[in-house]
């Protein structure tokens, strides 16, 4: 004995929902405060060559798509201080992110509360602490002064030169506008 069953055709699929599926994503950022100019990374998803990102509605600067998974930007120069709504476009659609970004000065002198060493063929030392300027912060050590690249006001690195061993540095000076600090390496 066989049992009939009638079945109707699945709707068509919303059209929306379908598209939704293909608009970029945001899964997290590499600092949600910085002045003008700090450079900015996006882990997310669905980025390609035609995505592009915009502060309040005011294209970033300088946007780079690293892959689907990673893009990278400056804080424009004509944006105003203050939280800030992220849009990332591509051509399926957009999604916009409420309070994503705060644009401010970063006052107070350089802190750091930790440091760590990646050895590599160009290696760099990576600081974590607080108040690091974008453009504007220096390492000293060993008597040299070298320029940081700062990831975030809480984050920075520089790279040391081949003839320069890392077991040899016992201090690094941090300075930016606002001042200085001195972190001492404990071995």
């Amino acid at each position: 004995m066989y049992t009939y069953i009638h079945m109707e055709p699945a709707p068509p699929v919303n059209e929306w929902l379908n598209k939704a599926y293909y608009m970029p994503l945001i899964n997290k950022t590499s600092t949600t405060f910085g002045p003008i100019g700090q450079w900015v990374y996006i882990n997310g998803a669905l980025f390609d060559s035609q995505t592009t990102v915009l502060l309040d509605d005011i294209p970033v600067e300088d946007l780079k798509i690293y892959h689907d998974g990673l893009l990278g930007f400056s804080i424009p120069k004509n944006i105003s201080n203050g939280l800030k709504t992220i849009t990332v476009k591509n051509a399926e659609g957009e999604n916009s992110y409420d309070n994503f970004i705060e644009v401010g000065d970063v006052i107070g002198q350089p802190v750091v509360d930790d440091l760590m060493y990646h050895d590599t063929d160009d290696s760099w030392v990576y600081l974590r602490g607080d108040n690091f300027v974008w453009t504007q912060t220096t390492a000293t050590f060993n008597d040299k002064t070298v320029d940081c690249l700062v990831y975030s006001p809480e984050s920075c690195g520089f790279r040391i030169d081949a003839n320069t061993d890392a077991a040899n540095i016992n201090s690094i000076v941090i300075t930016t506008p606002h001042g200085s600090c001195t972190f001492t390496v404990e071995l």
